[in-house]
C-alpha cells in the first residue's frame, strides 16, 4: 500500500514538473513571437513613415559619412537576427497559422528594410545635387553661409552645372532645384547692398540662364 502510495506521489511530481516545464516553453514560445512580431511592425512603420526633420538631418550625417549608414543598418538586422533566432528555435511549439504568420513577418520585414534603403538612396542622391549645383557642404540647412563675395560664383555654378546634366532630372527633383534656385534669389536679396556692379551682372545673366533652361524643360514636359 506505501509503495502504491510512493509511487503515485512521484507520478504526480513527475507530472506537475512536466506542467511547469511545458508552461515555461510556452511562455518563452510566446515572447519570443511577441518580440519579433512588435520589432518587425515597428521596423515597417518607420521605413514607410515621412520622414521628420529631425530623421532628415540624422540621415544627412549618414550621407555625410557613410559608415554611419553601415553600422546603423548592421546593428538593425543583429537585433531582428536575434529576435528572429529566438523564434526559429520555439518554431516547434506554434502551430500552422502562427508560423506561416511569422514567414508572413519575415517577409514584410525585408521589404520594410528595402524601403529603407531606397530612402536612404533617395536622401544621399538629393543633398549630393544640392551640393553640386550650390558647392556648399550639406550640412547646411539653408544658404545663410554664402557671403557677398560667394554669391555671384555660385549663381554660375548653379546655372552651368544645371545646363551640363539638364536631361537627368525627373520632376520631384526639378521641384527640389526651383525651391533651392528661390533659396538663392532669398540671399541674394538679402545681400543686394553688398553686391559689386560685376556681381549683379553675373547673378542677372545667370539668372536669365536659369529661366532659359526652366522654360525649356517645361515646354518638353508639356509635349
Amino acid at each position: 500500500m506505501h509503495t502504491i502510495t510512493k509511487y503515485s506521489l512521484l507520478s504526480i511530481c513527475f507530472l506537475l514538473l512536466l506542467s511547469c516545464n511545458n508552461n515555461e516553453a510556452n511562455e518563452e514560445s510566446e515572447i519570443a513571437y511577441t518580440e519579433y512580431k512588435d520589432y518587425v511592425t515597428q521596423t515597417e512603420a518607420e521605413a514607410n513613415a515621412e520622414l521628420s526633420e529631425t530623421e532628415m538631418r540624422a540621415m544627412r550625417k549618414s550621407v555625410q559619412d557613410s559608415t554611419l549608414w553601415q553600422t546603423e543598418s548592421a546593428e538593425l538586422m543583429q537585433e531582428y537576427d536575434t529576435r528572429e533566432k529566438r523564434v526559429r528555435n520555439n518554431i516547434d511549439t506554434y502551430d500552422e497559422a502562427r508560423r506561416a504568420e511569422i514567414e508572413d513577418l519575415d517577409a514584410r520585414y525585408n521589404m520594410a528594410i528595402e524601403n529603407r534603403e531606397r530612402k536612404y538612396q533617395e536622401v544621399s542622391r538629393r543633398y549630393k545635387l544640392r551640393e553640386d549645383l550650390v558647392g556648399l557642404p550639406i550640412s547646411a540647412d539653408d544658404l545663410t553661409a554664402i557671403s557677398a563675395t560667394e554669391l555671384a560664383p555660385t549663381y554660375t555654378r548653379f546655372v552651368d552645372t544645371l545646363e551640363d546634366r539638364v536631361n537627368e532630372f525627373e520632376t520631384n527633383e526639378w521641384n527640389l532645384i526651383e525651391g533651392w534656385w528661390i533659396a538663392l534669389n532669398n540671399r541674394k536679396n538679402a545681400l543686394e547692398g553688398e553686391l559689386s556692379a560685376d556681381a549683379k551682372r553675373t547673378i542677372d545673366n545667370a539668372t536669365a540662364q536659369y529661366k532659359q533652361i526652366r522654360e525649356a524643360e517645361l515646354t518638353v514636359e508639356g509635349v
